[in-house]
């Protein structure tokens, strides 16, 4: 009887800064996790040298403005099952925040399950107009109001993608 379970590749995006950070503990215990036949894949920032372990050493995919492309096509030729997303307001750029929901939707178009985990949320209803401009580029003209409501609406479409 032959085997017909598929092996899986899952694949974790965010930036690597080394070893103790947090990205690369995660990958370190998902790895160990995984059966024999799966694989683990790290998808960094591009032009970042970073290392996480020996066994463990982010390919340098994305760049702030092209990401969803990047990393969906990069999925796609590793034949990846899971994409994890490591997110914070600054992992891709304020202002390409965005753009991680076009990231999900091609998840979805393309059949890759996807995991996003928010790493310092700011909860738009209980946050002081301080937090919020203090995420704008200093100078920002920006109203409060507005930032509340761009971070209210990334949340509320990454709750209804990933």
């Amino acid at each position: 009887m032959t085997d017909t379970i598929k092996p899986l590749t899952v694949a974790i995006v965010g930036v690597f800064w080394g070893y103790k950070w947090y990205s690369c503990e995660l990958s370190a215990e998902l790895l160990k996790l995984l059966g024999s036949r799966d694989s683990l894949v790290l998808y960094g920032k591009a032009k970042s040298n970073a290392t996480c372990s020996q066994t463990l050493v982010p390919k340098a995919v994305w760049t702030p403005l092209l990401y969803p492309i990047q990393i969906i096509r990069q999925c796609v030729k590793d034949h990846v099952k899971i994409v994890h997303i490591q997110f914070e307001f600054a992992t891709f750029g304020i202002p390409y925040s965005i753009l991680t929901c076009v990231l999900l939707g091609f998840c979805r178009l393309v059949r890759i399950k996807s995991v996003i985990t928010l790493h310092g949320p700011i909860f738009p209803k209980k946050v002081t107009n301080d937090v919020i401009t203090g995420l704008l580029p200093s100078g920002s003209r920006i109203p409060a109001a507005l930032a509340k409501l761009y971070v209210s609406s990334i949340y509320l479409m990454f709750s209804k993608l990933a």
